[in-house]
């Protein structure tokens, strides 16, 4: 099993003058004001700042990092706010569901121009962080899948391919298993990227339009503890690859999420076997059925802050 990795400490002090104007006495003060929008606005600008220069540091690194930090209240208000509203805005204000997808967006941007420079480098610093910095890429990712997800919009064309090629990176670098925390302040579990590869690839398999907002929101706390019960494997056989005729499939070299196994040929595939979440939804079942639950209405799992891992 590998070893937990911390995540890299968030910095106390940014040496950058730019970097500690923009990203931290101007935005932070934005962030403590009431209206999620501007803080929104605050923080995508503030980012902006921070992944400006032409070689990543490491100083920027936690510059994104304190920032995310508090970034993950401000989402998760605009998304339990658009699917709920409040005591002055009516459900599905369209303005939220915008300010939520630009900030998981920013955050990726920024995540990925940080894995584009540790691909072309050979610093130790870099590559010691590579898996810090894309499970940071899928979480957003995540995000965005499920804010098209409540709006009933499907993913865009490429974002498949793009994530799959940035997991065989993680495969080829021998990361894709490495466990990740949040720092101190963070609510985060610990997590790896298969994991939130699992969790994207589930909610792709669900996005049919046969969910309202809340229930989304639901699906994708379970599937958050699900992932930790799944595996994507290869099978192999002395003449080479071979995909099981049950369960799911993800074809690497493809253009799609999963598939059922048996109704394509993928090129380069990885299996899922959901029969480890069979017990778990026949106990799930059984409470939902049962006299005591009946007369007790089960709540809806609560939309987790910013959908964090």
């Amino acid at each position: 099993m590998p070893t937990a990795a911390a995540a890299p400490a968030v910095a106390h002090e940014i040496r950058d003058p730019l970097l500690q104007e923009k990203a931290v006495d101007g935005l932070l003060h934005s962030l403590l004001g009431e209206d999620p929008v501007t803080a929104q606005k605050a923080t995508c600008d503030a980012i902006s700042g921070i992944v400006s220069s032409e070689q990543p540091t490491p100083a920027e690194l936690d510059a994104l990092l304190s920032l995310e930090l508090h970034a993950e209240r401000v989402s998760g208000e605009l998304l339990t706010r658009y699917v709920d509203g409040d005591g002055t805005l009516r459900a599905f204000n369209l303005q939220d569901w915008i300010a939520a997808l630009r900030l998981s967006k920013k955050f990726y941007q920024g995540y990925e121009r940080m894995l584009r420079h540790t691909q072309q480098t050979s610093d130790p610093y870099w590559l010691g962080h590579a898996h810090f910095v894309v499970v940071r890429m899928f979480h957003h990712r995540q995000v965005e899948f499920l804010l098209r997800f409540i709006r009933f919009k499907k993913r865009i064309p490429g974002q498949w391919k793009e994530l799959h090629e940035t997991y065989k990176y993680a495969l080829m670098r021998g990361i894709a298993m490495h466990s990740i925390v949040g720092g101190e302040e963070s609510r985060e579990a610990a997590t790896t990227l298969e994991q939130q590869y699992i969790r994207l690839l589930l909610l792709e398999v669900i996005n049919n339009g046969q969910f309202s907002p809340r229930d989304a929101l639901g699906a994708d706390a379970w599937f958050a503890g699900w992932a930790r019960m799944l595996r994507l494997e290869w099978r192999e056989t002395n003449g080479g690859v071979r995909v099981a005729n049950r369960g799911f499939v993800v074809d690497l070299d493809g253009t799609d999420g999963l598939r059922r196994a048996g109704s394509v040929t993928p090129r380069n595939p990885l299996h899922l076997d959901p029969t480890p979440l069979q017990a778990l939804i026949d106990k799930e079942l059984a409470a939902l059925t049962s006299p005591k639950r009946a007369a007790t209405p089960r709540p809806m799992p609560s939309a987790p802050a910013g959908s964090r891992c």
